[in-house]
């Protein structure tokens, strides 16, 4: 079980609450990623690791939060480019999932703008 994904276009005054849905998708190993909602579905119970790296378009703040069933996990924040330096933000979590979790990233700051390419989802069960 593992997945990759990542935006393929720039995504623009994202609000708070909102699921980042990851369009592009180069590996999806058991089908539980969803890019038409941007939720990871587990199939299988055991431990995942997840991985998320946001890259915020030119002068935005980036913050999103990996949930987990509604509830937080971890946070990843990005400042705004800095005298022509890019700042990407990342945050890595293992995960006990139960088959039937859920595990999405979602915009915990107003008006979050999102590079794409640069800005991906993934995790993998690392142990049953």
């Amino acid at each position: 079980m593992a997945f990759y994904a990542y935006l393929e276009s720039e995504q623009k005054v994202l609000p708070v609450g909102h699921i980042i849905k990851y369009d592009g998708v180069d590996d999806n190993y058991g089908g539980g990623y969803d890019n038409n909602t941007g939720i990871f579905t587990c199939p299988t119970t055991g431990l995942y690791l997840f991985n998320v790296f946001i890259h915020p378009v030119h002068v935005s703040l980036g913050a999103v939060s990996l949930k987990r069933n509604g509830g937080s996990l971890t946070h990843a924040i990005a400042q705004p480019s800095f005298n022509g330096q890019d700042l990407i933000g990342s945050t890595a979590r293992p995960v006990w999932l139960n088959q039937g979790d859920r595990v999405w990233v979602e915009v915990i700051l107003k008006q979050t703008d999102m590079w794409s390419s640069y800005t991906t989802f993934s995790g993998h069960l690392v142990h049953r």
